[in-house]
């Protein structure tokens, strides 16, 4: 076999993939494995050796599975982690790596050996990365090299979790960079360096002559009005020779990723490749001959990837050419298949979590892609002056290898690289040759340094120019949705069959049209986004709004995009824009700004840059913003609406009304009273968006004599007591209460008090910060919601009973359960037949099973996917006053949906009413009034025993606090808590008596 090798990675990527969905306990796993090699070995020894091979090919998938499920278990389990985010605390630890500067704050790489909490160090171990802000005082950090002992002191924030129903990107992207929390410091005063672990030594070395080469650059690319204290190009400059990419800013970034030539960006391959190249020409000049030019080639190597950091890529293509080159030192003929194979199992077995990172893939799909198609596309492509057909056929082979994967983690189809590369690759060549002569000459002789530096920003200018070159023909570079999963297995199954030998011409061929239909259905995107019932889901933007509106049909509405007031992280490019690819969309039928506040307005420049917009609404402007005429300059030739109160639109059946601002014009003030409210009504289903209007507002709204009932509130302003009146909740009564925020906000929204108005009020309250991103849909009769909030696995996450009867039957949370909190193979076996006969139960027993199983468990409240029926008492009375009007029911019908089949008749003679299709007798209104008295009496209890859990929890933090100034914080929340349940306790009580009267004046007949 001539690459056996790639065989074994397969298998081994395979098994990390599949421990990955199936969380396999790592004993099981790699006893299973041992198993397997086993008996690998035994078939070996009679000569039997396919059957030996296939046994070691799933041994590997074993080991791959294994390796996962401990790296995952012990990252997972890793104390850091459990550290409470908000808070400030000292750290003591060991820089494993140089800090990185940066736009706007530095990072530190720190391997922590003790925590301080509470006036006591406590060991612990783990990664941390702590972003330390710029002081506008002029502060810097200290010169901190790798190994340095240091102390500072850092609020641990949550990362960048915008919870919106898919996994987390900074969850996997801190276990692919092996880091265990984050943290933030507000000034380099923070930082101590308090010592040396001399065990560092040889690091410490490289890692002070990295930070030379970087000063060096900042002097001689200085830029004193930039941020950061470099010129972009120096930026560039030294993310090309060293792999630091920190001070590139947004606007470059972003161009270089729409031209595809980002690439060239991330030190990888082709960088070592070159690297490689140059040290060759060097060594035939100084006639060394080919055994030892590799060796040194080797070691040189290792000491440019130590140079750079170990950043992944580097340390991937590193690998890669380590392999190739041991090979040809050991062997005359190396497979290029079996070297790359060797180094991607050697990353994987010792991170398997690389394989999740969209560098390790683009990495190794574009290695391979240049091996298998290369030769055939340079063997089609005419002879051309100084060999651009090679580099044309390069360009090519790597585009069709990672188109894909692209398209399906950037969401962008690239042509134009196939262009910009022919000028941006040799522009790049001759900038790295240079950069890596100018970088000793700098040290050497520094006056000519800034001669130097001049001619590098000169051909770094020549190639940012470059980028633009294609910009009058945006078809080259597009956004497109989330490509599914069927269509990129059918795009390589077709890629891969055009390797075929040339006697299977007619399947070639078959495959080149499949390969090419592939691809134009990947780039076009031509599937529907359609939805058939109302569904309207409020975005987890941190600290901010955004609601996407999809009507039945295609029609969407997308209601703010959040954003920052600060920093260069872009909500509507990261956050928003993802989440809308994810759901197929492409197009935005009615852009919303309620209001021109940054944590409202930033983020949908980067959507209407996405997307196709096609009437942009909004209230009052604010033309004085500079955010607000960047939106406006995106949102060139798209029709703009200004909305007040009285506008009304239809849109898939589902009436769009604004409640507010009352008029609107170019002298109004942008505040948040200006904000668009808008009362969506879909059959006797309504929603209330309000933007982040305050009580005056909410007064004006009531005394127009407005409808503003509604099943579901976003609440106003985010939870802020300036909003959501008694009154005005008195008026909306609303079933559910939806609240954007983000985790751990500083102005600690939603304000206490607010949410009490909410219970009062008998509402529950969804929050993004707790629940992530919360859905609703509609179909005219029934509400269903749903949150991204992760249910534990276990029987309550997998079997949850709705209040109509419905239910929902979560297959992976069941086989979770058995297969990973039970670890032997009689409750494996037990999980395949619960499965068996749980598939052939009915809907009404397993329904009758998941009310007994909530009613159990009724202190959890994990309601993240909910179905209730949308029909009220109001209607239930109508209903019974009608048939009692008539007096007609002779027999006994088929029951109504949501109602018991004893207490429903239907008139034999007189037809229903419009709308009522179904007619209620008395003794149903009875049994309604009951079981309204019945629930009311059921949510306070279960108030109670919330607040009963709450003390207790109060109670122990009190005991376990050593301050006096914690202690007594702590007792003021016990006070409020006590009111609380005393207040409950009467509650509880008053509705007890009042079900028992019901009772005895209304006994069951």
């Amino acid at each position: 076999m001539a690459f056996p090798v790639l065989f074994l990675t397969i298998a081994l990527v395979a098994g990390i993939a599949a421990a990955s969905s199936l969380h396999f306990p790592p004993a099981f796993v790699l006893a299973g494995t041992g198993a397997v090699l086993a008996a690998a070995w035994i078939f070996f020894g009679r000569r039997k050796s396919k059957a030996a091979f296939l046994l070691l090919l799933a041994a590997a998938a074993g080991l791959g599975a294994g390796t996962f499920s401990t790296f995952d278990r012990i990252y997972e389990k890793n104390e850091l982690r459990n550290l409470p985010t908000g808070e400030y605390l000292d750290f003591a630890g060991t820089v494993f790596r140089s800090p990185a500067p940066g736009l706007e704050h530095d990072d530190i790489y720190l391997r922590v050996e003790s925590v301080g909490i509470r006036g006591s160090d406590r060991p612990m171990r783990g990664r941390l990365r702590v972003s330390v802000k710029h002081s506008g005082e002029g502060a810097k950090l200290p010169a901190l090299l790798v190994g340095d002992r240091i102390r500072l002191s850092a609020q641990i924030v949550p990362p960048s979790e915008y919870r919106n129903f898919e996994e987390p990107f900074s969850a996997t992207y801190l276990k692919t960079q092996n880091l265990h929390i984050l943290g933030s410091a507000k000034s380099p005063y923070l930082v101590e360096r308090i010592g040396t672990d001399r065990r560092f030594f040889h690091l410490r070395w490289i890692s002070k002559l990295r930070q030379a080469c970087l000063r060096r650059i900042e002097q001689s690319f200085a830029a004193p009005g930039s941020p950061g204290g470099i010129s972009p190009e120096g930026a560039i400059f030294e993310a090309l020779v060293l792999g630091e990419r920190s001070r590139m800013d947004a606007e470059t970034t972003l161009a270089l990723q729409k031209t595809g030539l980002y690439h060239l960006f991330a030190i990888s391959g082709a960088h070592i490749a070159l690297v490689s190249a140059l040290l060759f020409f060097f060594f035939r000049f100084l006639r060394l001959s080919e055994r030892p030019s590799y060796a040194l080639l080797l070691v040189l190597l290792v000491f440019y990837g130590l140079l750079v950091e170990g950043r992944a890529s580097v340390v991937r293509a590193v690998i890669m050419a380590a392999a190739f080159i041991i090979g040809k030192l050991l062997w005359k003929d190396v497979h290029l298949l079996n070297t790359i194979s060797l180094s991607a199992l050697a990353i994987l077995c010792v991170q398997p979590y690389q394989l999740f990172d969209a560098g390790f893939q683009l990495t190794y799909a574009a290695t391979l892609g240049l091996i298998l198609f290369f030769p055939s596309i340079r063997s089609v492509l005419p002879k051309l002056p100084f060999k651009i057909e090679e580099l044309f056929a390069l360009s090519i082979a790597a585009q069709v290898a990672v188109m894909p994967i692209i398209a399906t983690t950037f969401h962008r189809v690239i042509f134009s690289g196939l262009i910009l590369n022919l000028i941006g690759i040799p522009l790049v060549t001759v900038v790295m040759a240079a950069g890596y002569v100018f970088l000793p000459v700098a040290f050497v002789f520094p006056f000519l340094a800034g001669a130097a530096a001049e001619g590098l920003a000169f051909l770094l200018r020549v190639f940012l120019a470059s980028t633009r070159l294609l910009d009058g023909l945006p078809f080259l570079s597009s956004r497109i949705p989330t490509p599914p999963g069927l269509m990129v297995i059918a795009y390589y199954a077709f890629l891969l069959l055009l390797l075929l030998p040339s006697r299977f011409a007619r399947s070639r061929r078959i495959a080149f049209l499949g390969f090419a239909a592939s691809l134009a259905i990947l780039a076009t995107y031509p599937f529907s986004s359609a939805v058939k019932d109302l569904t309207i889901t409020v975005i987890d933007v941190g600290q901010g709004d955004s609601i996407l509106v999809e009507f039945p049909g295609k029609s969407k509405m997308l209601v703010d995009g959040g954003g920052l007031p600060t920093g260069t992280f872009d909500v509507g490019e990261s956050v928003v824009s993802p989440f809308l690819w994810d759901k197929g969309i492409k197009k935005i039928d009615r852009l919303v700004l309620t209001h021109p506040h940054p944590d409202h307005l930033n983020g949908l420049t980067a959507v209407a840059r996405n997307f196709r917009i096609g009437e942009f609404w909004e209230g009052t402007p604010a033309p004085e913003d500079p955010r607000y005429r960047l939106l406006q300059d995106e949102l060139r030739g798209v029709v703009h609406r200004r909305i007040v109160r009285g506008f009304g639109q239809s849109l898939g059946g589902v009436d769009i009304a604004a409640l507010a601002p009352a008029v609107s014009s170019e002298t109004d003030s942008p505040d948040n009273d200006s904000s668009l409210v808008f009362r969506l009504t879909y059959g006797p289903t309504a929603f209330l968006l309000t933007g982040d209007i305050g009580r005056e507002i909410e007064k004006e709204i009531l005394a127009a004599g407005i409808d503003v009932r509604a099943q579901v509130l976003k609440a106003p302003h985010h939870g802020s007591d300036s909003s959501s009146s008694e009154e005005f909740l008195a008026a909306v009564r609303p079933e559910y209460v939806v609240i954007s925020a983000g985790r751990g906000n500083r102005i600690r929204l939603p304000h206490s008090d607010v949410l009490t108005r909410y219970e009062k009020c008998g509402a529950r309250i969804l929050r993004t910060d707790h629940q992530g991103a919360v859905e609703f849909r509609s179909d005219g009769r029934r509400l269903s919601v749903r949150t991204s909030e992760r249910r534990p696995p276990g029987k309550t996450g997998a079997l949850a009973g709705e209040s109509d009867g419905t239910l929902t039957f979560d297959l992976t949370s069941l086989v979770h359960y058995h297969l990973h909190r039970q670890m032997n193979i009689g409750k494996i076996v037990a999980a395949v037949v619960l499965l068996a006969v749980g598939a052939s139960l009915s809907a009404q027993d397993l329904a009758s099973a998941a009310r007994k199983e909530k009613e159990r468990r009724a202190g959890l409240k994990d309601k993240s996917s909910v179905v209730v029926t949308n029909a009220d008492l109001t209607q239930i009375k109508k209903k019974a006053a009608i048939a009692e009007a008539k007096n007609e029911a002779q027999e006994q019908p088929a029951a109504a949906e949501g109602e018991p089949a004893e207490l429903v008749k239907k008139p034999t003679a007189v037809p229903a009413e419009p709308d009522e299709a179904v007619v209620v007798d008395t003794a149903f209104n009875v049994e309604a009034l009951r079981a309204e008295l019945q629930d009311k009496y059921n949510r306070a209890k279960e108030h109670l025993d919330y607040l009963n859990l709450k003390m207790r929890a109060l109670r122990q933090q009190f005991f376990s606090f050593n301050t006096m100034e914690s202690k007594a914080k702590v007792q003021q929340d016990i006070a409020k808590t006590n009111t609380d349940i005393q207040a409950a306790v009467a509650d509880e009580a008053g509705l007890k008596k009042e079900l028992e009267d019901f009772a005895s004046q209304n006994p069951i007949k």
